[in-house]
């Protein structure tokens, strides 16, 4: 019991220092719905609050503040994460 309360202080402690980084971070479940995004995040995508992310696709953030996502090499407007969260494999380097 001790130590899962270790665990948990220890990720809620990765959160708040998330929160602390200048660029956007989000965190999803496998079926790609937010279930963390910092405060930049927040700020980059127009939300009200951190709650008005949660539990949505960024499908559904980038439709409801006008915001498109396009990726250089192949112009595409799907989500590499998708993919990720499809296959497994990890994506490096892919710009957007």
């Amino acid at each position: 019991m001790i130590e899962n309360n270790r665990k948990h202080a220890d990720f809620l402690n990765l959160l708040e220092n998330l929160d602390c980084v200048n660029n956007s971070i989000m965190m999803c479940d496998k079926d790609g719905r937010i279930t963390f995004a910092n405060s930049s995040f927040c700020d980059n995508f127009l939300a009200k609050d951190r709650n008005s992310v949660i539990g949505k696709t960024m499908y559904e953030i980038m439709e409801s503040t006008g915001t498109r996502i396009t990726a250089i090499e192949t112009d595409s407007p799907k989500l590499k994460m998708m993919e990720v969260l499809k296959t497994g494999k990890p994506s490096v380097d892919w710009a957007v």
